[in-house]
């Protein structure tokens, strides 16, 4: 409470007396019997007003602590703890995609991401040793699941390889994605540009997240497209 509000409760709780003064002044003044209810309404009003200017002040400040409480404030941001692993040497350009990948990489979605260009991976990022993902991991650990990952990613490559053909003798096109849906979670195999065997695959250990990560997918791919220079394919 301010000093300017104590001063003012001070002195309009110690003047609770003075309606007393005032209505027997004012009776002995008229010739009038003495009121109590006129001086009682008189105290109610001078101490609702000594309340209100100690209880306001007080209640704002507390709130204003509240506001202001450490516990009330957002934390900074929990950096994402990443792994970043090359399969081959690579330049530059390559650095910009490890970027991209990295920085679409969410505890709530997308937890794994490799590049594959001219057949072979390049890089894998994930997030699997991060503290907010590792309880998703269940009995595998995080190497046990990349192992895993990485030859579902060849086994799909095959497939696609194989099913192109027989897409090829109906002219339907190439297969640009494929999604196997599990019970944990889901794989993604995404075509980023057949010719130059370009493909990405990713990872949600989350079933609650697979469509919207189905999302996250597609628009990562498109801007891997677009930062290579390639076309969305399609007409």
């Amino acid at each position: 409470m301010s000093d300017w509000s104590k001063k003012i409760a001070t002195v309009l709780g110690g003047s609770l007396l003075l309606p007393f003064t005032v209505e027997l002044g004012t009776a002995v003044l008229k010739n009038e019997p003495f009121s109590v209810e006129r001086a009682a309404i008189f105290i109610a009003v001078l101490g609702g007003g000594s309340a209100v200017l100690v209880g306001v002040p007080s209640l704002w400040a507390a709130v204003t602590r509240r506001r202001t409480s450490p516990l009330g404030e957002p934390g900074p941001s929990t950096p994402k703890k990443i792994d970043v692993h090359p399969f081959v040497r690579y330049g530059p350009e390559t650095e910009g995609l490890v970027d991209l990948f990295t920085e679409r990489l969410d505890a709530t979605d997308l937890h794994y991401l490799v590049y594959y260009a001219r057949g072979k991976a390049v890089f894998r990022v994930d997030m699997l040793d991060d503290p907010s993902v590792s309880g998703m991991l269940g009995l595998t650990g995080a190497e046990g699941r990349r192992a895993a990952y990485e030859r579902q990613g060849e086994d799909l490559r095959a497939l696609v390889a194989t099913m192109d053909a027989d897409f090829d003798e109906i002219d339907s096109g190439r297969l640009m994605r494929v999604v196997l849906d599990v019970e944990k979670g889901a794989l993604y195999y995404f075509v980023v540009h057949a010719e130059s065997q370009r493909a990405v695959v990713g990872v949600t250990l989350g079933q609650h997240a697979v469509v919207d990560t189905d999302v996250e997918m597609q628009r990562l791919v498109d801007d891997v497209r677009g930062y290579l220079g390639y076309a969305r394919p399609g007409p």
